[in-house]
């Protein structure tokens, strides 16, 4: 069925983001840099997945009643624990704002189409600084 092939393949995509995940964080040394990198491999999967990105993320993705939906929780809960280290706030109300961050850097620099990859990646790096120089 439609539904089913759809869910296979939101299923394969957040298998996929989070060996990315994976990769890049065991590529950096501290809890910052361990969430600018997985920030950047979630940013640069959005640009060189944009069709399954939407699938696997939009509001029409991964509902309740998927199995895709258990892998989307999953990779979510995964980077809280990067995002909840490095605060003594809320944190469901600063997890929620990491995620609006990352999810409009992906929007971004997607819609960007003359960014190169380290342009990418140092873009989404300050932006991140940032984020946690606030929340800190």
């Amino acid at each position: 069925s439609k539904e089913g092939l759809l869910a296979h393949l939101r299923k394969e995509g957040f298998g996929q983001i989070e060996k990315d995940y994976d990769k890049a964080a065991e590529a950096a040394d501290g809890p910052i840099q361990k969430l600018i990198a997985v920030s950047g491999a979630h940013v640069l999967f959005a640009i060189e997945n944009g069709a399954l990105y939407d699938l696997m993320f939009s509001l029409n993705g991964a509902s309740c009643d998927d199995e895709a939906f258990g892998h989307k929780r999953k990779v979510a809960m995964g980077l809280q624990r990067l995002v909840d280290p490095l605060h003594d706030k809320d944190s469901h109300h600063v997890f929620l704002q990491y995620y609006a961050l990352i999810t409009g850097l992906a929007i971004i620099t997607r819609e960007m189409k003359g960014m190169s990859k380290e342009d990418v990646v140092r873009f989404v790096g300050v932006s991140i600084e940032n984020f946690v120089k606030g929340i800190s």
